[in-house]
């Protein structure tokens, strides 16, 4: 991870009165660290921060609070590209487009549906960041977006994966809008309505100089893993079925033909990565005793339990049943 959103934390930490570079530390970051702008934070790190300063805050709720505390600016040549657009949903597209600037393991896609526009986090693949770094995330969308247009986005609901926090009545009010806790994935739904909402001061020009920087910090990020993004994209939208190359590819901001290309170039396809993920996620979900067969080939993307049971068979050599008896 960059250091931009550790050391938005860092600075939302200190303005709520408690000093940054302990805590830091103990999260095994160097504060010297966040004076880099292109430095990089291993994630497990990044994440703890977000723990601790949470623990060190007082604030269950400081993933939310904190995007109120971040000075305009804090998301560097991101923001500044996303503020300039013309209308929301551009500013949220461009956000999506060039997540990678912020998080190259971790993607951010939007998807339409009749009357709403659902903004969807795919996190790193098999790994769920902690609830203050999405809380965080959405309330810094929804904050920024709000100046953007100066007047209050709407809010038509919020889904998140992890489960319900002490007094979720906060992040309700915060939102003004319902939340579904242990939601098959991450997503901030907004009315359609609210993304063609114009942007106070678009600029065209900067908007397009950005974008070519953006284009190029994409493109020269050398350690980007693709089949790590891949494999995080297809666990994020498995629960609504198996997903077709398009849809990933879409979500990885890049075409099918393309990414079916650079895959054959790592020696695997898109078919092999989805089975191989259907298979790790099968195996932790069955793990969890109050999961039912048929709920674990729902959320590894199946229609029905005998197809589930028969792929299950091909890669195990047994049913889901048997993983499940005590060895």
């Amino acid at each position: 991870m960059f250091v931009q959103s550790v050391r938005a934390i860092a600075v939302a930490l200190m303005a709520s009165g408690v000093e940054a570079a302990p805590v830091l530390r103990r999260a095994g970051i160097d504060p010297a660290l966040l004076a880099d702008p292109e430095g990089r934070i291993e994630l497990d790190h990044a994440w703890s921060f977000f723990d601790h300063a949470r623990e060190a805050s007082g604030d269950p709720h400081f993933g939310l609070h904190a995007a109120k505390r971040i000075p305009s600016g804090s998301m560097e040549a991101i923001e500044y590209a996303v503020r300039s657009c013309a209308t929301l949903g551009d500013a949220i597209g461009q956000l999506a487009r060039y997540y990678a600037v912020v998080d190259d393991r971790a993607a951010i896609h939007v998807e339409r549906a009749p009357g709403v526009v659902s903004v969807v986090y795919t996190p790193p693949a098999q790994r769920d960041p902690p609830r203050t770094a999405k809380e965080f995330l959405f309330a810094y969308m929804l904050e920024r977006g709000s100046n953007f247009i100066g007047s209050r986005v709407p809010v038509v609901e919020v889904r998140w994966r992890h489960a319900e926090p002490p007094a979720p009545e906060v992040a309700r009010a915060f939102f003004d809008a319902p939340i579904v806790y242990r939601a098959p994935r991450d997503e901030l739904v907004l009315p359609v309505a609210a993304i063609e909402a114009p942007l106070i001061a678009p600029d065209p020009g900067l908007s397009g100089v950005l974008g070519r920087v953006l284009e190029q910090m994409c493109a020269g990020l050398e350690q980007k893993d693709l089949l790590a993004d891949v494999k995080s994209c297809i666990g994020g939208m498995l629960s609504r079925g198996a997903p077709a190359v398009d849809d990933v590819a879409r979500a990885l901001a890049t075409s099918g033909r393309t990414l079916q290309r650079r895959l054959r170039e790592n020696h695997t396809s898109f078919s092999e990565l989805v089975a191989g993920v259907q298979r790790e996620l099968s195996l932790a979900y069955l793990r969890d005793p109050r999961l039912s067969v048929g709920e674990v080939a729902y959320l590894v993307g199946f229609a029905d339990t005998t197809s589930f049971h028969r792929a299950f068979r091909r890669w195990t050599g047994e049913t889901p049943a048997a993983m499940r008896r005590p060895r």
